[in-house]
C-alpha cells in the first residue's frame, strides 16, 4: 500500500484502502490510510460491523455516494481559502 501511494506521489493519510475482508482494514490503518469496509459480497454485513474501519457502507452505491460527498467538501474548502 505504501509503494502504491509512492508511485502515485500521495501522502498515505490522503489515500482510502476499500476492502471487504478484515486484513483489508488491517493493512490500511497499517500503512496510515482512511479505511472503508465493504458489507457486500462473501462477508456479509454482520462481520465487517467489528473491522473499526474508518467507514462501512453496504452497497458499492454507497461508495460512489461517499467519494462524492468527500470530493464536494473539498472543492468547497478550496473555493473559501
Amino acid at each position: 500500500l505504501l509503494e502504491a501511494a509512492r508511485r502515485l506521489d500521495l501522502a498515505p493519510e490522503d489515500c482510502w484502502y476499500v476492502g471487504d475482508d478484515l486484513r483489508d482494514i488491517q493493512a490500511g490503518r497499517a500503512a496510515g490510510m482512511r479505511t472503508v469496509a465493504c458489507a457486500w459480497g462473501y462477508c456479509g454485513p454482520v462481520e465487517p460491523q467489528h473491522w473499526n474501519a474508518d467507514h462501512l457502507l453496504d452497497t458499492p452505491q454507497a461508495l460512489l455516494e461517499l467519494v462524492s460527498t468527500v470530493v464536494k467538501a473539498a472543492q468547497e474548502r478550496q473555493l473559501a481559502a
